[in-house]
């Protein structure tokens, strides 16, 4: 049970966290720093862009600064006429088969003509071309007027080449509805096999960051321009509006899914620079040219662009001059022509390279869960040092993996708000611990001091902050069980003064062989002795000095077998148990009590072992984990697989049979028991292999010649008989599963 004290951190972290939480909530919900993110999400595309490809599908004719001075000489400037201009353009491209041709360009006003003319040749010729070509579309403009109090009604043309069907039964969002509009002129409009929208939007800071993909207009959806070459290209069947995505699918089939946000726009994710476009970008002056050339009679191969490169392409006309105000400002700076964006949008949505915007229900959850773990380590941090710092390293690393989840996987997460919302939890639990640590290491000493003896006192203190109440750390630990046995008995036949006092005799000696090799005592229960290595101070050799321990443990008992024979007393006999591995060790108790002590599943497997020595009739028994620790330092025997009590999986067992070291100039002796080891190792492995009749030949002959084993063979002898009768499964393992401790 925690403290009082104990409690207060904590609920400073939960109250303190909650009410930052809030306060993000309301910010975000009231919009005033959805500019400041974009403008952060401007820097964040500039210097962690991820560099991505434009879809090779997309090209650009752009009427650029040379191509506006080298026609000038030729029509006198803007505007070009159209048919001999744009049309002997569309008309050559086409010859290639492109997927689309879009305009990117307005056509709303009539060119000048001549007085007998109705209409100008150019403007007539060129409607007629494009009557020729369904995939060729003209760009139209809808706005929104407030001073209109009546929508205009649309040309009925719009009903066939303008307006799309889209299923909205389904959609979570609302997409704008317009009042007023600009179309191509009326004849090219008529004529137009499609029209497209090329609506700009920009945020409040003039910048932009989103493209419009479809808009409304009296209840009807209309295509902009990326909406549009997308649906030339890709050819769906069926639009939806599902949640916030518009679906494009074709019999079923999902082709692309295009994100949305709560206005309909779809976010940009910006190229890392306008390089990205050259191959895809061709001056209109070039096109132009080849043009003439092909009309010429020019061979196709001599051209820098046939027909052919046009091949299923989408081809945007447009331009870049600086004169013809088509270029926006953009995160990646300023002169970003217009038609880019949209050409961005395409490419974006083709290569699946859209952002990933996380909702906000799940950034806000994550952000919340970063605050409440980072007031907690603050608060529970291990010393000043780490307090100070990890408030600070974890603010950075949280900005860091934004970055990076927008840099390698194009993931967006809001960065303002919740780098507001750390740096406030991290100040403020800062000031709460400057208020409350002095009082807090008062409380611990005076709680703790009582009990620890002054080597864990000092280690204590080092670290108050974090071992107090059930607090503790993870370690890679030695734990010794020992138990005498039959001790009962032996407690039923004399006095309660005789048992104490024997009992007392029996538990020095033990005790002092522990201290002897740097063990730690964790309790005594009754004759029960725990003891571990490796905490609270670090122990190389943790596990070599727990076997030592046990070894010596046992010359001690010997000694003591001998008084009690002198005295009249009957021997005492024990089994130790070790096991090595991560244990969770610390200060464990209530406010009036803390024991320094050991947690874990590796801790009840150590006790597990102990319990075992009587079964497998030798005085100690180790893991496979502390056996790898110690194999080169003592000759251990492996015994068997073992799975016990409460546990469906194996474990190999070994006991210690000599140290290395002390028969240097006794080979003979320790060749005696190697050999007993592998003679016990070969019988098992004919028992392993469920050969019962050839290991118990092997056992039976061993239970007359081992110095050590020998009871351990009379019990794998009786195992053997076992399962002749009683064969294990196909699939048996090898492992003996032991129903009681």
């Amino acid at each position: 049970m925690k403290t009082k004290n104990a409690k207060k951190p904590l609920f400073f972290s939960l109250i303190y966290s909650a009410c930052i939480i809030f306060v993000m909530f309301v910010i975000h919900i009231s919009g005033v720093f959805e500019l400041m993110e974009d403008k952060f999400l401007d820097l964040r595309f500039r210097y962690f862009n991820q560099k991505l490809e434009v879809n090779k599908d997309l090209v650009f004719i752009d009427v650029d600064e040379y191509s506006l001075g080298v026609m000038s000489s030729l029509y006198g400037g803007w505007p070009w006429p159209r048919a001999s201009v744009f049309g002997n353009m569309v008309e050559y491209m086409m010859e290639g088969e492109p997927a689309a041709v879009l305009f990117d360009v307005l056509f709303t006003e009539l060119s000048s003509k001549r007085l007998d003319e109705d209409i100008s040749t150019e403007d007539s010729d060129f409607a007629a071309i494009s009557s020729v070509y369904g995939n060729l579309s003209h760009a139209a403009i809808f706005s929104k007027i407030s001073s209109v109090y009546q929508t205009e009604q649309l040309p009925e043309s719009a009903e066939y080449n303008f307006s799309i069907d889209v299923d909205d039964s389904k959609a979570k969002i609302k997409i704008p509805e317009l009042n007023d509009y600009q179309m191509p002129y009326p004849l090219l409009n008529e004529c137009s096999s499609m029209i497209h929208l090329v609506n700009h939007v920009e945020d409040a800071d003039g910048i932009s960051r989103r493209c419009n993909i479809l808009l409304k207009y009296q209840g009807k959806y209309y295509p902009c321009l990326a909406l549009r070459g997308l649906m030339m290209k890709l050819q769906p069947t069926k639009l939806a509006l599902v949640g916030s995505d518009l679906l494009l699918m074709r019999d079923n089939e999902l082709l692309v899914k295009i994100p949305l946000d709560k206005e309909g726009r779809f976010r940009i994710n910006f190229y890392d620079t306008l390089e990205r476009f050259g191959e895809n970008t061709l001056s209109a002056i070039g096109i132009y040219q080849n043009v003439q050339l092909y009309r010429q009679g020019v061979s196709i191969d001599s051209l820098d662009y046939p027909p052919s490169f046009f091949k299923d392409k989408i081809v945007v006309i447009g331009s870049s001059a600086n004169g013809l105000k088509d270029n926006k400002v953009t995160p990646m700076g300023k002169n970003f022509a217009g038609p880019f964006i949209h050409i961005s949008a395409m490419s974006n949505i083709l290569k699946k390279q859209r952002l990933y915007v996380v909702p906000d229900f799940i950034w806000l959850l994550a952000i919340s869960l970063c605050i409440v773990m980072m007031s907690l380590f603050v608060l529970y941090g291990k010393n000043k040092y780490f307090k100070t710092i990890f408030g600070a390293a974890f603010i950075i690393l949280v900005v860091l993996v934004e970055l990076l989840l927008l840099k390698f996987w194009g993931i967006l997460l809001p960065i303002l708000i919740p780098l507001l919302g750390m740096v406030m939890t991290y100040l403020g639990t800062l000031v709460f611990i400057s208020f409350s640590e002095e009082a807090e290491k008062k409380r611990v000493q005076t709680a703790m001091g009582k009990y620890l003896a002054p080597s864990v006192m000092d280690e204590v203190l080092k670290n108050y902050d974090s071992l107090v109440g059930e607090v503790g750390k993870k370690r890679d630990i030695t734990v010794l069980f020992s138990d005498i046995r039959s001790f009962t008995t032996f407690s039923e036949r004399y006095s309660p003064e005789i048992v104490v006092s024997i009992l007392n005799r029996y538990l020095e000696k033990m005790i002092d062989v522990i201290f002897d090799f740097n063990g730690t005592l964790d309790k005594i229960v009754g004759d029960e002795i725990m003891a571990f290595w490796g905490a609270p101070t670090e122990d190389e050799n943790q596990a070599y000095n727990a076997v030592r321990a046990a070894i010596v443990m046992q010359e001690k008992l010997k000694e003591l077998n001998d008084e009690l024979a002198a005295e009249g007393y009957p021997s005492l006999a024990n089994g130790v148990g070790i096991n090595s591995g991560d244990m969770i060790v610390g200060n464990i108790g209530s406010a009036k009590r803390l024991d320094y002590t050991l947690i874990g599943d590796n801790v009840n497997l150590g006790a597990r072992v102990e319990g075992l020595t009587k079964y497998y009739k030798v005085k100690v028994l180790i893991t496979e984990s502390t056996y790898q620790k110690v194999k080169d330092h003592y000759l251990c025997a492996f015994l068997d697989i073992v799975a016990v009590k409460g546990k469906a999986q194996g474990i190999r067992i070994y006991t210690p049979l000599a140290e290395y070291a002390k028969y240097t100039d006794r080979k003979d002796e320790i060749e005696i028991l190697e050999k007993e080891a592998k003679a016990f190792k070969v019988a098992l492995s004919y028992y392993f292999k469920k050969d019962f009749a050839k290991s118990k030949a092997l056992f039976r002959k061993g239970a007359k010649v081992f110095k050590v084993l020998n009871l351990l063979a009379e019990v794998f002898v009786e195992r053997c008989d076992y399962f002749t009768k009683n064969p294990p499964p196909a699939n048996w393992s090898g492992t003996w599963t032991m129903t009681d401790k």
